[in-house]
């Protein structure tokens, strides 16, 4: 039986359906085996969580976002963007008081928490859970 041969016009349309080694998948290089998980493609929310996070009673600026709720605290924290929904767990002393309000909002760099007053001292939140 005769050997068959690839032609060269036949080797370079076999080669148009090769993808380079310098292309990247969601930022992984294709120079070996590349594995995605659901958040590389979106198909799951990113949570970013933190626990135990102080929060002082400096730096607390005038604020007119919610009514009754007069200042404002950025809380920093690692990694989270404005996009992200949070959701902070107050301590049941700090949500039975009546001074802190039942929402926050999200900035590049942490959560802005709202409040009647300032507190008058440090207190610790036990959960901030962030999700995009």
């Amino acid at each position: 039986m005769p050997k068959k041969y690839l032609s060269f016009a036949g080797l370079s349309r076999l080669l148009d359906f090769l993808v380079p080694i310098n292309r990247k998948v969601n930022g992984k290089s294709l120079d070996n085996d590349v594995t995605l998980n659901a958040v590389d493609v979106d198909a799951e929310p990113t949570r970013l969580k933190f626990v135990d996070t102080p929060v002082t009673t400096d730096a607390w600026t005038a604020d007119a976002t919610y009514d009754g709720y007069s200042v404002r605290k950025a809380v920093t924290l690692a990694g989270v963007t404005a996009a992200m929904m949070p959701d902070v767990v107050f301590a049941p002393a700090e949500a039975g008081c009546g001074n802190f309000a039942q929402v926050a909002a999200s900035y590049a760099g942490g959560v802005y928490l709202y409040a009647k007053d300032t507190p008058s001292a440090t207190f610790t939140i036990p959960s901030i859970t962030l999700w995009r």
